[in-house]
């Protein structure tokens, strides 16, 4: 084997994305122009910047779109990396900046189609937030002229057999996966294929959706990847969530669900962490750790293994370091009273910027927060009684 790059996801992998985009991963930038809506699969492949990028590669070098798999000291993280390692069984004979198109792992999109509006969210991500996303624009100056896009389905990758013959892994994502056609189909095409039982599938879901109705087809692939989103527990989990009548104890039951899948490779619990749910976080690492115990799910969560470190900083707003001095002295104190070492990139990241001003942003959250509750006949202060001398 020859020319072995620093990460194979050009050379192996594709982002087919809701918003209209291709690129090799889902970590890396999008590229402006390279849009599957104008753009062939074929003709993406041989473009010039996926070449360039895929000789960056070879050089060991990690092109501008990799900031993400970069961390704060300029070291490479590799977690991403090793992630597409995986996917082959063995490297292929040879890597080049012409490499011949074989697909070995898809990421697909189909649409921004989902029955929740998280709070971390917006229309760009899910139709249910449409409506709400249309009122917040006349009570806050601020996303009046941020424009969102209803993106539609696309069905011409699914019925294309050439791309799937290689593939070993599938990821579904959204909106939400349960809820796009598209997949369905495609599931029934790659059994016409006889491609799955040499595919495993992985789903990113908010856990609305019980599986029943997919028991058949998913009997048919290699094996089933679960990623369970759930951002907080109790009656702030619906709070966060928006969604209409779809309540924590619902969404474990379907949990509970999810762990009976015949071939079940594994079920993971994710979190993105933001202002709305800081003080809930103990209470998360004790139900992620009762859960992964209960359902006897590998590897085993402790207080000390899993660790929250998918934090929201995209609206800017909703990120941790903004929040009132106050309000993170009493998170850190909450956080050492618990003593997890789970939470402990959390506290670190509030002791650190203690005394970062961002009036701005600040303001932003007040204001945000305050609108949609109006919008949505909400009231955080019900949920998260600590924040009620600083909402004023």
């Amino acid at each position: 084997m020859t020319n072995k790059p620093i990460c194979k996801a050009p050379f192996i992998a594709l982002r087919y994305s809701a918003d209209g985009y291709m690129v090799p991963c889902c970590w890396m930038k999008t590229i402006p122009y390279l849009k599957k809506n104008s753009t062939s699969i074929e003709s993406y492949w041989e473009n010039k910047t996926i070449k360039k990028i895929r000789q960056q590669m070879l050089d060991g070098v990690l092109p501008e779109g990799c900031k993400r798999c970069t961390n704060v000291d300029d070291t490479i993280n590799y977690s991403r990396i090793e992630f597409y390692d995986r996917i082959l069984d063995k490297d292929l004979d040879n890597y080049s900046v012409d490499q011949p198109l074989g697909l070995y792992q898809i990421d697909l999109n189909f649409s921004n189609k989902c029955n929740l509006k998280c709070r971390h969210c917006g229309p760009w991500n899910s139709t249910a937030w449409v409506k709400d996303y249309k009122q917040l624009q006349q009570l806050e100056p601020h996303f009046k002229n941020l424009n969102y896009k209803i993106n539609t389905d696309s069905t011409d990758l699914i019925h294309q057999k050439k791309y799937f013959k290689n593939i070993k892994r599938l990821d579904f994502k959204g909106g939400e996966p349960m809820m796009q056609d598209e997949m369905y189909i495609l599931l029934d095409n790659l059994i016409k294929w006889d491609y799955a039982k040499n595919i495993h599938l992985v789903y990113i879901t908010n856990g609305t959706k019980p599986y029943d109705h997919l028991k058949d087809q998913w009997n048919k692939f290699k094996s089933i990847g679960i990623g369970l989103s759930f951002e907080a527990t109790g009656d702030l989990f619906s709070y966060v969530r928006g969604g209409e009548g779809f309540t924590w104890k619902q969404f474990n039951e379907n949990l509970q669900g999810y762990t009976k899948i015949n071939n079940l490779q594994y079920l993971s619990l994710t979190h993105s962490i933001m202002n709305f749910t800081l003080f809930d976080l103990p209470q998360q690492v004790e139900f992620i750790i009762d859960t992964y115990h209960r359902y006897n799910l590998k590897p085993k969560a402790t207080v000390h293994n899993h660790f929250f470190d998918n934090v929201v900083t995209n609206p800017a707003f909703l990120d941790p370091v903004i929040l009132h001095k106050d309000i993170k002295l009493k998170l850190i104190k909450l956080y050492e009273k618990y003593n997890y070492k789970s939470i402990e990139p959390i506290k670190n990241r509030l002791i650190s910027t203690l005394e970062y001003d961002n009036e701005k942003q600040w303001k932003l959250f007040k204001s945000y927060t305050k609108s949609l509750d109006k919008i949505r006949n909400t009231n955080l202060i019900d949920h998260v009684p600590e924040f009620e001398d600083y909402l004023e």
